[in-house]
């Protein structure tokens, strides 16, 4: 009775015992499976296509970056920009604008002629003599020489208007009675030659005609303290000038006298030349006490022709309007006249409007988008200005024309103040959110990943873990190692009563999980079609063949397909590591030395180059392009894999076998190796032992 309670009670106990291992096996191989995917990074990029579905592993709220940065943007795009007036700038359009009325000032008159720079009066003697006459006109203070006269320039050189050609025939020369307003001089008592009077007139003639014009807009003004001389055939000359109104008068003795006006003169207005054919005039005065007049010496404004002027002008400043341009011409041509006249001259009127124009323009602040209205109503109202007194209807427009043309905007961007503005409207924007429960799908497999979608799987876990699936990893697992249960109880009791073989088994299975779990690792990040082939399943078929036997080698490649497919849900996984696991068995078992078995290490490598190869062409190689480099990648790993995971599990198959207390058939091939100490021990002191 005690020995059958203490058989049942040992079956019993070997009974938890197995249930408790095969509990633990499928707990820890889904656990490492589990722990595999939690420790494992994916790595994820915008707009690739998701590997596999993502679920939500735990509940939260995750920011969508990408729409709370839009709905800031768009905040801080409401923000009205902060401006400020550019003085700076508008100091700069008030000096363009002085600089386009300089430019028309300086446009108007032509550069002084050369020839005028070497006109001089001629020479005369230093011998200075003062005739007084009766006439109502000052004393005359005359130089008298008796150095010969140098003869007169030629007069046909250019003044701009109609030239004159003076003439040396006696029809010019003027001749006059004589008159008794004359006083007699202390040298007419002595004999000397009558005394004459030579009279003129030197005026600007600022209608170039060559005559004196005493009304109009403008009337001739004559020109005082103007040096004349008179120079005789021998040399004697006598000097005036002319009085306020531009008369002079010499007395001289009679006789034929060359009139000259020094042109030289520094009293002589700017911007006016003299007439040249009237510098010089030759004058033939006989008869004591005459009086003879020669022609008005006129002077002429030294001014381009308009047309000239409005080229120039219009080169310089190609925004104005012709009409304004052909005014400012006109006005500042009519201004050299005013200059000498005393009266105020036009341009500086349009220039003054024009400045009073801009200013009150830049009184309120123009942004660029108001420039064309501003322009405009300045074209529409124009200034007021009065040029001699008058109202100038085409002077105002060419002033708002102006400041209409050189109008700039004078607001301008406050980068900073803006800036400070738009980053607090950014900040005070919410971040848009999205929740996600636990569980809730995320992406299907195939889909285009977003940036939302990637910062969800991250903050979700759904990368690291799949509640649903791994789930049904442990269901399969449990059925997996439940089957395997029943077919080594039915096909093989031996191994199930040695309760530390069914272990070595249960742990290989747990070794063999792993390795799936750091291919399928290697997967997420490199890709299933470079990773999945490094998965080392030849080293468990060396395992299972050499420690157990040929049948539970195939049992070895099932589990390990079985716990590939659930670890990777990868069809062409699934395969490999079937037939990887198989392709050690047939050359194992057929092994009768260690040289064998390091030919089977070799021949498995190539085969399950060959085996991953053609996976890979199967169930990695897209369509669309060539199989030839997946399937040569493929080849490449499966190859290393195998070779090295082989001669890693022959090198380990002594730890096991002594752990487990199993002999394999390597162990066997040992003890026949002549050069074992036992064996040679036999063989000296027991010789008949040794032969049995």
């Amino acid at each position: 009775m005690n020995r059958a309670d203490n058989r049942s009670s040992g079956t019993t106990e070997q009974s938890l015992i197995r249930g408790l291992m095969l509990v633990s096996t499928v707990t820890l191989a889904w656990a490492i499976l589990t722990l595999g995917a939690a420790s494992g990074e994916v790595d994820l990029r915008v707009g690739e296509l998701a590997t596999r579905e993502y679920v939500a592993q735990r509940s939260s709220e995750v920011v969508d970056e990408l729409a709370t940065e839009l709905l800031r943007e768009a905040a801080a795009n409401r923000v009205e920009i902060v401006t400020i007036r550019d003085e700076s700038m508008e100091q700069q359009v008030n000096d363009e604008l002085a600089q386009l009325f300089a430019v028309i000032r300086s446009g108007v008159l032509e550069p002084r002629p050369e020839y005028v720079e070497t006109l001089f009066l001629p020479p005369t003697s230093t011998t200075t003599t003062t005739s007084t006459t009766t006439t109502t006109a000052p004393p005359t203070t005359t130089t008298v020489t008796t150095e010969p006269s140098t003869p007169p320039v030629d007069s046909d050189a250019g003044s701009g208007i109609e030239e004159e050609e003076p003439s040396l025939s006696t029809e010019d020369e003027v001749q006059s009675p004589p008159t008794t307003a004359a006083a007699v001089t202390p040298a007419e008592t002595a004999g000397a030659p009558s005394r004459v009077a030579i009279t003129g007139r030197v005026f600007l003639d600022f209608d170039a005609d060559a005559t004196v014009t005493e009304s109009g807009q403008y009337p001739e003004l004559g020109l005082q303290l103007v040096t004349v001389r008179a120079v005789s055939a021998s040399g004697e000359g006598y000097d005036t000038q002319t009085q306020a109104n531009g008369d002079f008068r010499l007395e001289v003795p009679e006789g034929s006298w060359e009139v000259v006006v020094d042109v030289q003169d520094a009293d002589l207005p700017a911007g006016f030349t003299v007439h040249l054919p009237r510098r010089s005039q030759r004058v033939l005065c006989l008869g004591g006490g005459a009086e003879c007049a020669v022609s008005p010496i006129p002077f002429v404004p030294l001014t381009k022709a308009p047309l000239v002027q409005n080229q120039e002008a219009v080169r310089f400043y190609p925004q104005l309007n012709t009409g304004s341009v052909a005014t400012l011409v006109e006005v500042a041509g009519d201004d050299v006249i005013r200059q000498v006249s005393g009266i105020a001259t036009g341009l500086v009127e349009i220039e003054r409007a024009a400045l009073e124009l801009m200013v009150d323009s830049f009184a309120n602040e123009i942004k660029s988008e108001d420039l064309l209205s501003a322009q405009s109503a300045i074209l529409s109202d124009p200034p007021v200005v009065f040029i001699d007194g008058v109202r100038s209807s085409a002077a105002g427009e060419a002033a708002a024309d102006i400041v209409a043309s050189f109008l700039r905007p004078n607001s301008v961007l406050d980068t900073q103040a803006t800036e400070e503005l738009r980053q607090a409207a950014r900040d005070a924007q919410e971040p848009v959110t999205v929740s996600y429960r636990s569980g809730q799908p995320i992406i299907a497999e195939g889909e285009p990943l977003t940036r939302l979608v990637i910062d969800v799987i991250a903050q979700t876990g759904a990368a690291t873990g799949r509640p649903v699936q791994e789930a049904g990893v442990l269901v399969v697992l449990g059925a997996v190692v439940a089957v395997l249960s029943m077919f080594i109880y039915r096909i093989r009791p031996d191994l199930w009563d040695r309760i530390h073989l069914l272990a070595l088994f249960g742990i290989l299975t747990i070794l063999g999980a792993g390795a799936v779990r750091g291919a399928t690792f290697i997967g997420e990040v490199f890709g299933y079609q470079v990773g999945i082939y490094l998965l080392p399943a030849v080293a468990f078929g060396y395992f299972a063949v050499v420690l157990l036997d040929n049948r539970m080698g195939i049992l070895m490649a099932v589990v390990l397909a079985v716990i590939t497919a659930v670890g990777t849900r990868d069809p062409g996984a699934t395969t490999y590591a079937l037939l990887a696991t198989l392709a050690p068995v047939g050359f194992i078992s057929a092994a009768s030395s260690r040289r064998a078995f390091r030919n089977s290490v070799a021949v498995s490598a190539v085969s399950l180059a060959v085996i991953a190869a053609a996976t890979a062409w199967i169930f990695h190689s897209s369509i669309s392009q060539s199989p030839v480099g997946v399937m040569f990648q493929a080849g490449v790993l499966a190859f290393a894999s195998s070779l090295i995971g082989a001669l890693v599990a022959l090198s380990s198959i002594s730890f096991f076998e002594g752990l487990f207390d199993v002999t394999t058939t390597l162990r066997l091939l040992d003890l026949t190796d002549r050069n074992h100490e036992a064996l040679q021990l036999l063989q000296d002191k027991a010789f008949g032992t040794f032969n049995h």
